[in-house]
């Protein structure tokens, strides 16, 4: 019995000290952010000189290297990257985003859901609208919407277009 009460005891006090180890890494990570955002791309905006990248989507590349991602419709070019932007941009103007952090990646940069009026997902809304993908690697919350836009052939599926992370991968 007295064995059993001193392991019991050990093992509280390394859970403890785990615990502690661990809380400032769970803090930072937890952080969330409001305010006003501006716009980088189409899965990117910054919050008070924060980086946050829209979590569990991938946009066409506005600016990769010197690139723009292009797409296809009706057999001429367009610039989808641009659009995507351009349409997040007009629905945050004038807003506040509150953004839930996720993670935080190597460069700083927070993976979060974002909103407006603190209901919207402006993840969802790019998704459901056509403007970007579902990024399966993080979250397929919003696969119904792609899968719908995919059959309707809106947005980025009314023509060919490359997914985004593949065509990174080639103009790397």
């Amino acid at each position: 019995m007295f064995m059993h009460s001193v392991l019991f005891r050990r093992g509280t006090v390394l859970l403890a000290a785990l615990a502690l180890i661990m809380l400032p890494a769970l803090t930072a990570a937890a952080q969330d952010i409001s305010g006003a955002a501006r716009v980088i791309d189409g899965d990117t905006i910054v919050i008070d000189g924060q980086i946050v990248d829209l979590y569990g989507i991938d946009a066409p590349e506005l600016d990769f290297n010197g690139v723009e991602q292009t797409c296809q419709r009706d057999g001429q070019t367009y610039r989808c990257a641009l659009i995507a932007a351009g349409r997040l941009a007009e629905k945050i103007a004038g807003r506040t985003v509150s953004c839930e952090t996720h993670a935080t990646d190597a460069e700083g940069r927070m993976l979060a859901s974002c909103f407006i009026k603190k209901r919207e997902d402006l993840s969802g809304w790019l998704v459901n609208k056509g403007f970007v993908v579902v990024d399966s690697r993080y979250s397929e919350k919003f696969t119904d919407w792609e899968i719908w836009n995919q059959a309707a052939g809106s947005g980025l599926w009314s023509g060919p277009f490359e997914l985004p992370w593949l065509w990174r991968a080639q103009n790397e």
